[in-house]
């Protein structure tokens, strides 16, 4: 363990303002990318304290919740290393997602101390009990949520609304298709479709669990994603990739602009013969015609076969997920090819867009409002899958490592901080689930 830790977010060395936070604080952190080993714990990190420049626009947060993201640990895995402009500052704390209270703020913040509240931290940081936070990356967490539940929203509630509605224009009446509708993002983005916005929303799953689960939230239809990608690629051109070779690119341009060729036309006339569950038929025949598509998944086979789904040359394909391949700067180049073409062929209406999606948590106090007046009203409602009552080392790990198996079907929670049980019922609300720290498949 590491006694001596350099400051995190820019903290000053020199002791805290108030009284109500310490001179030091226990986080998680990691001096080098890797797997959940390479976590370590210390009580020795300098506490954040507010910088002394003009800039009032930061609050320090004493952290009570946090939520496990994929970004997360693919940041902490180096998934990014080699597209991320300059040198990684170690030691990282991991962890964007918080709900906690204001302990420091300036007397301009539009916040002050003693505030509930929750938001996310685009640098990370949230697995410490306190975090210098941008305020408008925060938002008052109402009384009707505890601080459990208000952990879960903000990184995929902004990305359900990001895509949606910023990119997407879903309204009433739209009608979307979300691969990988049984995760996280995948299942926000369901609830948010339906029952924030009114649309007709089709979602598919990649295992028979997820199906099951996925048909509690009652889309329009649910389907399994069958294994045959490999088997059906006679469908498809099998470079309609954004990461695929650059002269390719040319290639995958002539067959989706092929696929452009279609015209708009009304429901009737684009959905397809309704299919049993039968293993040999592919699963788009079962889908109409959409018009947006979110791609939780990433895989290009996938891609590949639902973009002929598009109803009209002014819908649009958003790739949220990102499939395990190496993030390298020539790959990026590529996609940001793709990605342009896209955009010239949408523009002439001569085809749909693509949008690889990158998060916005910059001046989202008015989304994050949003979102968690969803929750209470109960339009939207998180699934939790365990939770860690304790910000302990084990019990960190032991999170990642579930997380990063991928056989969990909702958010893992990690308590921080503790706070007086009577000014919080995450006790209470996370009982409701039955799922107290440790599955029992963690360690078979």
């Amino acid at each position: 363990m590491t006694e001596n830790v350099p400051d995190h977010n820019g903290a000053s060395s020199s002791s805290l303002p108030t009284s109500s936070s310490p001179t030091t604080m226990k986080a998680i952190f990691y001096e080098s990318y890797g797997g959940p080993d390479v976590l370590q714990f210390s009580d020795k990190f300098k506490t954040p304290q507010l910088p002394s420049s003009s800039d009032h626009s930061q609050v320090v947060v004493r952290v009570l919740y946090t939520s496990i993201n994929p970004l997360d640990f693919k940041i902490r895995n180096g998934f990014f290393r080699n597209i991320l402009v300059g040198k990684t500052n170690f030691p990282v704390i991991p962890s964007t997602d918080l709900s906690g209270i204001v302990v420091q703020a300036s007397p301009s913040s539009s916040f002050k101390v003693g505030d509930e509240v929750f938001g996310m931290n685009g640098h990370g940081g949230c697995l410490a009990e306190y975090n210098l936070v941008n305020e408008h990356s925060l938002a008052l967490k109402p009384k009707e949520l505890s601080h459990a539940e208000a952990s879960t929203i903000p990184m995929v509630g902004l990305t359900a609304h990001q895509s949606l509605v910023e990119i997407g224009k879903v309204k009433e009446n739209s009608t979307v298709l979300i691969l990988g509708a049984s995760g996280n993002v995948g299942s926000y983005c369901l609830q948010y479709a339906k029952n924030v916005l009114g649309a007709e929303v089709y979602a598919g799953c990649t295992t028979e669990k997820g199906v099951e689960m996925v048909k509690e939230l009652k889309p329009e239809k649910t389907f399994m994603l069958k294994n045959d990608l490999k088997k059906d690629t006679s469908r498809v051109n099998s470079s309609n990739t954004p990461h695929t070779s650059a002269a390719s690119v040319s290639k995958e341009n002539e067959q989706v602009d092929k696929s452009d060729n279609h015209e708009n036309s009304d429901k009737s006339s684009n959905v397809k013969e309704p299919i049993d569950d039968d293993d040999h038929t592919p699963f788009e025949y079962s889908v109409p015609n959409v018009d947006v598509i979110i791609d939780c998944i990433g895989d290009k086979q996938l891609r590949q076969r639902t973009w002929k789904l598009l109803k009209s040359r002014r819908a649009k394909y958003i790739q949220i997920g990102v499939a395990n391949e190496e993030m390298t700067f020539w790959n990026l180049l590529k996609l940001g090819t793709f990605i342009s073409w896209r955009k010239v062929i949408s523009a002439v209406g001569l085809g749909p867009e693509f949008v690889f999606f990158r998060i916005n948590s910059n001046n989202q106090t008015e989304n994050l409002e949003k979102l968690a007046s969803y929750h209470v009203s109960g339009k939207i409602k998180p699934n939790i899958a365990t939770y860690f009552d304790e910000m302990n080392l084990e019990n960190v790990k032991t999170a990642y490592s579930l997380a990063e198996t991928r056989r969990t079907r909702g958010k893992i929670l990690i308590q921080v901080s503790k706070w007086l049980p009577q000014y919080d019922q995450s006790r209470k609300y996370l009982m409701r689930f039955n799922k107290p720290a440790m599955y029992k498949f963690v360690n078979q």
